[in-house]
């Protein structure tokens, strides 16, 4: 147990990485962790993020979803901070 115990407190320094990176860089961050949509509403952090609402679904699936729905997206992220995406919609939230 001791050898999983230290690891766990570092567990949220690559979500700092992260926002450090897709700030610095205006990078879109792409995640379905919902940590990341409170910090992007309360902290401003990460610079734009597509959220992904879809449950559990294949690499290959989550690959379609988006080039399915990528021109809406980039619409979406040309206004507005924050996307959310589903199965059946992409909707500009922030």
């Amino acid at each position: 147990m001791s050898n999983i115990l230290p690891s766990c407190r570092h567990r949220t320094r690559p979500r700092i990485a992260l926002n450090e990176v897709s700030l610095a860089e205006q990078r879109i961050l792409i995640s379905k962790d919902t940590d990341f949509f409170y910090a992007h509403l309360l902290h401003g952090r990460p610079w734009k993020l597509l959220l992904v609402r879809t449950g559990n679904i294949s690499t290959r699936e989550l690959c379609n979803l988006i080039e399915r729905n990528l021109p809406s997206i980039e619409e979406g992220l040309q206004t507005h901070t924050l996307v959310e995406v589903d199965h059946s919609s992409v909707r500009p939230m922030a």
